[in-house]
């Protein structure tokens, strides 16, 4: 009798579970058509991006987030100028996340729909060195025409693409010309270039020069510059250790011993991690926005090599932003 009541009591607690689950299923399918609803309507309205980071400030998941905004893409109703709306935000979204094979799966993308401008094309290219993909990377960047505003970004990526594929044949007084560039961030990636590409006495006096350099105010910033800003980051952790694939992308980066984390904000929303991001970016150094699994938090956190180390505390010292060392991915 007892065994027939005990199994009577898990057979009714099994179907409470079961209708628990479907509930929660539910639940959760109604929130994503509801979402789903509210992005549509705010594409028509004008008001895309706002209402995106209202619900991913709502829903704190990250990968909840893109999985909604790529179920937009597939909807009947949606235009073709409302699908490049959403896949501009999707590119942020990657380009935030240090998620370089998923950008330049955004460009191809976006490429397919309608054609890219130069500045595109160069921070696609960026993009396309940055997995390792060199061939693709310069066959855009043939593309691009010979604008001065973009000379020196194809003149320095070109130079990166060449280090890569064959050293012996850089080209050092045109790279030692661009360290002259008025743009700041050409100089600091052109500087990278010449110190990956030296050794000895030659290579201290041009990380003597970045040092110099990366010390002092700079405020030209806008998106292409952040691609050449990760550019040289990357490129600088790459330097620290053997040529492998290891820092051709953030999504598959191991932790090297060289490299140092710092964590320089934590948000409940991730507006606030983008919008701090960028204020990182004005100042020259590029982040990296991760959320954390136990308590959503977004976090924004820096990748240093040990030679940048003290130059990142400097100017976030200065900037009056508080960092500190940290073990998160």
């Amino acid at each position: 009798m007892r065994i027939q009541i005990k199994n009577s009591n898990i057979s009714i607690l099994l179907l409470l579970l079961g209708f628990l689950i479907l509930g929660n299923t539910i639940f959760a399918q109604n929130a994503q058509e509801s979402y789903q609803k509210q992005l549509l309507q705010a594409l028509n309205t004008g008001n895309f991006t706002e209402t995106a980071h209202n619900i991913v400030n709502k829903i704190q998941k990250l990968d909840a987030y893109e999985e909604l905004l790529k179920s937009l893409l597939v909807q009947p109703a949606i235009s073709v100028s409302q699908k490049l709306i959403v896949l501009q935000e999707l590119l942020l979204f990657f380009e935030a996340t240090g998620r370089w094979t998923d950008v330049c799966m955004t460009y191809e993308t976006i490429k397919n729909i309608r054609q890219l401008g130069n500045k595109e094309n160069i921070q696609y290219a960026i993009a396309l060195f940055l997995i390792g993909d060199y061939e693709k990377s310069e066959l855009i960047l043939s593309t691009i025409s010979a604008e001065q505003e973009y000379s020196e970004y194809k003149k320095l990526l070109a130079a990166w693409i060449l280090y890569e594929k064959s050293y012996k044949d850089l080209k050092f007084q045109e790279i030692i010309q661009l360290t002259n560039s008025e743009n700041w961030y050409i100089k600091i990636s052109a500087l990278q270039l010449l110190i990956n590409s030296s050794e000895g006495e030659t290579r201290d006096t041009y990380a003597e020069k970045m040092r110099s350099i990366t010390q002092s105010d700079n405020s030209f910033y806008s998106s292409i510059n952040m691609y050449m800003l990760s550019l040289s980051m990357i490129m600088s952790q790459k330097a620290q250790v053997s040529q492998t694939t290891e820092y051709l992308d953030d999504t598959s980066k191991k932790q090297d011993p060289e490299v140092i984390i710092l964590q320089a904000g934590a948000f409940s929303k991730y507006e606030n991690a983008l919008n701090f991001q960028k204020k990182l970016q004005s100042l020259g150094i590029p982040s990296k926005i991760v959320q954390r699994s136990k308590d959503a938090v977004f976090l924004v956190l820096i990748y240093s090599s040990l030679n940048d180390f003290q130059t990142i505390t400097i100017k976030l010292k200065e900037a009056g932003i508080e960092a500190w060392i940290t073990n998160e991915p």
